[in-house]
């Protein structure tokens, strides 16, 4: 059985991208930074198993790695879910250095753990980063948390290149899919073209279509209802 590792994957859309992994013969391995109750009730529940380790750290990033990859399963993927979000033009220089280890760095050092752990047993290997339908666009709104998206973004052709032939390099951006946590809750979706908006399991079965397409690399797919191509699309608050 191949198991992928979820960063984030305990709650929310994480948890989705989980249960559809689980629904696919594949081995969720469920990641959360604090080790509870509910992350082992979460991982029996879909016959997976579960690590932790905190992402703002390249030493949190490599405890997860290690003990994913120590697991009795074939370490096939990695989906990086995880991030840190606001809506904050201004953040403490503390602050946005953490959102970046989250965002941006620890997302691709997993992906560089992965690639030297697939290019050196030769097998085939599948990363996806879940990335943000507003940061497609060069003109997105500039905030610490876009800033970091954007770069992950244009992070994914470049490393496509770097880390074939052993492991595929791809991106799922949603769009309004579940408001944030917190006080940042209130932020509006923005305008869509098709009658609804995408759900949790509308992202979640993007991840799987990419970690699965095998002659697909470097490539980002948006789960926004079509808010990518309007113009001004997402007009906040």
């Amino acid at each position: 059985m191949r198991g992928v590792l979820v960063t984030g994957g305990l709650r929310r859309i994480g948890r989705v991208i989980c249960e559809e992994l689980a629904s696919r013969g594949y081995c969720p391995i469920i990641h959360s930074r604090f080790d509870t109750k509910e992350l082992h009730d979460a991982a029996k529940s879909l016959n997976g198993y579960c690590v932790t380790g905190d992402l703002s750290t390249l030493e949190g990033a490599e405890k997860i790695f290690s003990s994913a990859s120590d697991l009795p399963v074939e370490l096939y993927g990695i989906v990086n879910n995880a991030s840190l979000f606001s809506v904050k033009k201004e953040m403490a220089e503390k602050n946005v250095s953490e959102m970046e280890n989250v965002n941006f760095f620890s997302p691709r050092f997993l992906l560089q753990k992965l690639a030297e752990r697939a290019n050196g047993k030769k097998v085939e290997s599948s990363l996806v980063h879940l990335l943000d339908t507003r940061v497609l666009d060069s003109n997105f709104e500039k905030t610490p948390y876009a800033e970091t998206k954007r770069k992950l973004f244009k992070s994914i052709s470049k490393d496509a290149k770097e880390y074939a032939p052993y492991v595929r390099v791809n991106g799922v951006a949603p769009g309004p899919v579940l408001l944030p946590e917190g006080k940042d809750s209130s932020e509006k979706g923005g305008e869509i073209l098709l009658p609804s908006r995408p759900e949790p399991i509308d992202v979640a079965r993007a991840v799987l279509f990419l970690l699965e397409a095998r002659s697909i690399t470097g490539q980002v797919l948006a789960v926004d209802s079509g808010q990518c191509l309007i113009s001004d699309r997402i007009k906040r608050a």
